[in-house]
């Protein structure tokens, strides 16, 4: 079964401390109507091989009149009561037990998503809902010997208590924490109702619900021991049942209409699309807006997402598309939120994978299952860099700094040096806006890649601080700066030659304020931007990344493109690279017997409690920046801030100069206190390049 997150067990993936999955954005300057269901946001559950999936709808529609509807001016942006919906229902699924075999004791129960779960309504009651604890897939197998115990989840478990091979029967008993519900001897092999294991229980107002199936495929001796192979079980747990009733609160979701068929919810209080900020809707969705004149015509954008924290890996899916009804086959980050993409960032959406028809050995991808051959050169992966500025050039006067160019690549975001896509490294750190970093005297600020930046010197009443920037124990660069002057004086600008680029920026920050507090004397810094100068990534032509090659490789473009034809065969996952894919629904489930498929990419949340087991405590860190990720990282669960795109602060802890290195550690004196030499020192110091 293909669901919308699924666990994947496969080494390559990239790792995140959560994970965003984004809907697609959306232009209140150009919208004909405001909804997202499973084919534009991934959060919704989704399977491409179950007619009906696309069960739920998250919707706005302006009902009241208290307030315009929203719009492309940005104070038309609220949402009055009642006008944001959210609505599922019960599609009809047929066990798997009743799909592979001629089994007549168990036909169809009731699937309903219910915030992007798969929950069961029982007997097709969508006021009473459970999760689907275990659904074996149609080649799925499960050996057991006798006296053996299978662990199904929720306390379930199912055990062979006695097996006759000569007589063709097997006795299976289903428990839960150790008390037997249910047994019953089947036949090994016999027609197939007398094969299937069937539970039944009164539960959540219902008489006689099935909350458990199973089916002996086969049995058999081994060496030492006898065996039976059991498919298609199938698990609810009938003791925890949700019952929705009218006026249940899921947030800022309210029941408003409740019945068998259908469920819907909507905001019981007005919601304000404040620019640049986020919405919660429920614990774990939120709506996010761009800064005001973002949209068309003056208008703002904004989408859906869902935040994912529990460890595990994770699909994130691209809209589905169906080969029978197709007017193109493209994705970007409007559509695939695997892409790089920030609102407030024009030119942001780079990224592009297309496939277009060019070799005439194969027909073009169409509704017939057998055109499903992509051939060489015909999938192509694009991106480019574009223009954005520095934070310290946006939000000071300072002119030493001007612009760096972004470039998206597979969805991470990395620095074009100079504006060369064929130079590429990734974006180490970078302060939003409104994040701020104190520093005192001596203390060392770790911003990641072995890059630290230490205050050697700070002089309050003469306005000056001494700053210095190190990489591995190495100092590269130091400055003395003003805490008080004009923008530049207190703007620190790291160059180097590297890349092949001469005098190319790889650091910057800001000085905004220096103070004494109750011991020490302490700077204040922004706008921090940092690069790894020393870790390029060249990007060449022939040069492979999975089933893709570089085709393309020039200052303002790369492109990519596959090596190799690649068919998409029917139910199968296709490997692109290490964590892109491609996944493809059985023949028949798109238009005019067509079939359905989507690109996809994995990525783990990592279990930190556990790694983190025996080690130092760390001080907590300090104000993140905001990721904006188009590959959906969110790399820590502080929310994110719009007013530019960022990453995150790292950890930070005091360290102790080591007198031989020069190396920050005990509170050094102020400048009023240096030696005749080191006064000296300070001149030479104040644009000195290691």
């Amino acid at each position: 079964m293909l669901i919308f997150i699924s666990l994947i067990l496969a080494a390559g993936v990239c790792s995140a401390s959560s994970v965003e999955i984004r809907g697609s954005p959306l232009d209140t300057g150009d919208a004909s109507e405001i909804s997202w269901n499973a084919t534009n946001w991934p959060a919704f559950y989704y399977s491409m091989n179950e007619a009906g999936c696309v069960a739920e709808t998250l919707s706005y529609e302006n009902t009241d009149s208290e307030n315009p509807a929203i719009g492309a001016s940005p104070t038309n942006n609220v949402m009055d009561k009642g006008e944001l919906t959210y609505s599922t229902h019960p599609y009809i699924k047929k066990y798997m037990a009743s799909i592979k075999t001629g089994v007549t004791t168990v036909n169809k129960y009731y699937m309903m998503p219910w915030f992007g779960q798969k929950y069961v309504a029982v007997d097709g009651d969508a006021q009473k809902i459970t999760k689907l604890v275990l659904e074996q897939g149609g080649s799925a197998k499960k050996t057991l010997k006798v006296g053996e115990s299978w662990n199904l989840g929720k306390g379930y478990n199912l055990t062979v208590k006695q097996l006759d091979l000569d007589g063709g029967k097997v006795w299976l008993a289903l428990y839960k924490d150790e008390v037997e519900l249910e047994s019953k001897i089947l036949s090994t092999n016999g027609e197939d109702d007398e094969r299937t294991f069937v539970a039944k229980d009164d539960f959540a107002g219902k008489e006689d619900a099935v909350y458990f199936v199973t089916y002996v495929d086969e049995a058999f001796k081994g060496t030492s021991d006898c065996f039976i192979i059991l498919k298609y079980t199938w698990l609810i747990d009938k003791d925890d049942i949700t019952s929705i009733e009218a006026n249940d609160e899921f947030g800022a979701l309210k029941c408003t209409e409740v019945a068998e068929d259908k469920i819907t919810l909507s905001n019981d209080q007005k919601i304000t699309l404040e620019m640049s900020d986020t919405i919660d809707l429920t614990d774990d969705w939120y709506f996010k807006v761009s800064t005001a004149g973002k949209g068309t015509d003056g208008g703002y954008l904004f989408y859906p997402a869902k935040k994912l924290i529990n460890p595990g890996t994770y699909e994130i899916r691209g809209s589905p598309l169906d080969t029978g009804n197709l007017s193109e086959i493209s994705w970007n980050a409007t559509n695939w939120s695997s892409f790089y993409y920030s609102m407030n960032e024009a030119g942001c959406a780079a990224e592009t994978l297309s496939y277009e028809n060019s070799d005439s050995e194969n027909p073009a991808i169409g509704a017939a299952p057998t055109n499903n051959v992509m051939d060489k050169g015909e999938l192509t992966y694009t991106t480019h860099p574009y223009v954005k500025k520095y934070m310290a050039s946006t939000k000071t006067d300072a002119t030493t700094v001007n612009k760096y160019y972004m470039m998206p690549w597979f969805g991470q975001k990395y620095v074009a040096v100079d504006g060369d896509a064929q130079k590429i490294t990734k974006l180490v750190f970078e302060q939003k806006g409104s994040a701020e970093k104190t520093l005192k005297v001596g203390e060392f600020w770790e911003l990641g890649k072995g890059y630290n930046l230490t205050v050697k010197q700070l002089d309050l009443d003469g306005g000056k601080v001494w700053l210095a920037l190190y990489k591995d124990e190495v100092e590269l660069e130091s400055k003395i700066l003003s805490t008080n002057g004009e923008d530049d004086e207190r703007t620190f600008v790291a160059k180097d030659d590297f890349a092949g680029k001469e005098d190319a920026v790889y650091f910057v920050t800001y000085v905004d304020e220096a103070f004494k507090g109750t011991s020490d004397c302490f700077i204040i810094l922004k706008y921090t931007w940092l690069i790894d100068k020393d870790d390029i990534t060249s990007i060449e032509v022939d040069d492979e990344f999975g089933a893709l090659e570089c085709t393309e490789v020039a200052e303002d473009k790369i492109t990519l493109s596959n090596d190799q034809k690649i068919t998409l065969e029917m139910s199968d996952t296709i490997d692109l690279t290490d964590d892109w894919y491609f996944k493809v629904s059985k023949a028949g489930k798109g238009t005019d017997g067509g079939y359905l498929f989507y690109p996809a990419k994995k990525l783990t949340i990592e279990d930190k409690t556990a790694s983190q087991e025996g080690a130092e405590e760390i001080p907590d860190k300090t104000e993140t920046t905001d990721t904006e990720s188009g590959s959906t990282i969110l790399e820590d669960e502080t929310s994110e801030e719009f007013s530019e795109s960022g990453v995150e602060e790292s950890e930070e802890f005091a360290l102790k100069v080591d007198d031989e290195t020069g190396m920050p550690g005990k509170d050094l004196p102020g400048f009023t206190f240096l030696s005749t030499i080191s006064g000296l020192l300070a001149v030479f110091f104040f644009s000195k390049r290691r």
